[in-house]
């Protein structure tokens, strides 16, 4: 994939909006969990009160990965999050045999922290071709983190799988 770095101006304000995120209170957090474990497709990790627990530490752990590589170098590609606790999480999934939840939890997450980056990008600037700079610059972030880290878990926890 060709990576499309985006402008001096538009970088700044991925910054701000990051620097938003990682600084977010708790509760905002919690309201990204809330949202993507009431969705039906999830049901089976929420009534799972460890699975449930595991989902959010590992939810926090991809959002403020994302956000805070976004405050180092906004725009820039956003290296595979490979935390400990993912891939344990990941691996605990799979040997229950919801490995399909998890990637379907990391793309309901990845859907819930765009509604809210959304947000955030309006609050950012009221400049269109900004803001559309800024919402293509952090789809193609985004998306292409949660990419890379599903493709480095599944990597890492297929042998194990086996096992």
């Amino acid at each position: 994939m060709d990576w499309q770095r985006p402008s001096e101006p538009v970088r700044e304000l991925i910054r701000r909006g990051a620097t938003i995120v990682v600084n977010a209170p708790p509760g905002s957090l919690r309201e990204l969990d809330d949202a993507i474990l009431s969705s039906p497709r999830m049901r089976v990790i929420a009534d799972d009160p460890v699975l449930a627990e595991s989902f959010r530490r590992v939810n926090r752990a991809n959002v403020l990965a994302w956000a805070a590589a976004n405050v180092r170098d906004p725009g820039a590609p956003v290296p595979a999050n490979l935390a400990p606790e993912l891939l344990a999480a990941s691996r605990d999934l799979v040997r229950r045999g919801l490995g399909e939840s998890a990637v379907r939890a990391y793309r309901i997450g990845q859907n819930a922290l765009w509604q809210r980056w959304m947000s955030i990008a309006f609050e950012l600037t009221g400049d269109a071709q900004e803001l559309r700079e800024l919402l293509e610059a952090s789809a193609q972030s985004l998306f292409s983190f949660i990419d890379v880290t599903n493709a480095a878990i599944a990597a890492q926890i297929r042998p194990s799988a086996r096992s």
